[in-house]
């Protein structure tokens, strides 16, 4: 609970036994908000699957949404098999969708209802360690990126897969001749955008 000149300001709850250990049940501020968090228990993984949003004068009282009050609610739809994002549902009563190429890559978020004719984001192009290189959005803009890699050991090179591994931010050791010690790298893309 955080205090505000010696007053709960705001207010988060986690571990209810019915939703999961921790996990966040709800958090609220006050009267004037509460949000409220639904987890799918498929596979033990505790995805969140709907967010309720109360906002207004008595925002915490459970029956606010019956009585007019500014309520929004967002849903996540998961990947069974890979447990990828693959859809939210927004309180405009949007749906976006979540692509993702035969290797499990982020191909961007389309309208469902349009397939690609309305693309919210498309990856164009993405460099061998798979990051986003370029990518479109809905309104036009194009974007192109750099990544750089800095590591703090240089694999062997033989070891090609490490140098991939690094590149995405992993440690990895090699099974070379001579294994090097573990391998920790940063990325950080620079990115240009032209409309």
């Amino acid at each position: 609970m955080r205090l505000a000149n010696g007053v709960p300001d705001a207010e988060w709850v986690y571990d209810n036994p019915v939703k999961g250990m921790g996990l966040i049940d709800f958090e609220s501020g006050g009267d004037d908000f509460y949000r409220g968090y639904t987890y799918d228990t498929y596979d033990h993984l505790f995805r969140p699957v709907w967010t309720l949003t109360r906002l207004g004068p008595e925002a915490s009282d459970p029956e606010a949404c019956e009585e007019g009050e500014r309520c929004f609610l967002v849903g996540q739809a998961w990947d069974g098999y890979y447990s990828r994002l693959k859809g939210m549902w927004y309180p405009t009563a949007e749906v976006i969708e979540h692509r993702y190429d035969a290797y499990g890559y982020s191909l961007g978020e389309t309208d469902p209802a349009t397939d690609w004719d309305y693309a919210y984001r498309q990856t164009i192009a993405v460099n061998a360690a798979g990051q986003v290189t370029r990518e479109r959005f809905g309104n036009g803009v194009r974007a192109r990126g750099s990544w750089a890699s800095t590591a703090t050991t240089s694999p062997p090179a033989s070891c090609r897969a490490m140098r991939v591994a690094a590149s995405r931010g992993l440690g990895m050791t090699c099974s070379a001749r001579r294994a090097p010690p573990m391998v920790r790298s940063s990325s950080a893309m620079t990115r240009s955008v032209a409309w």
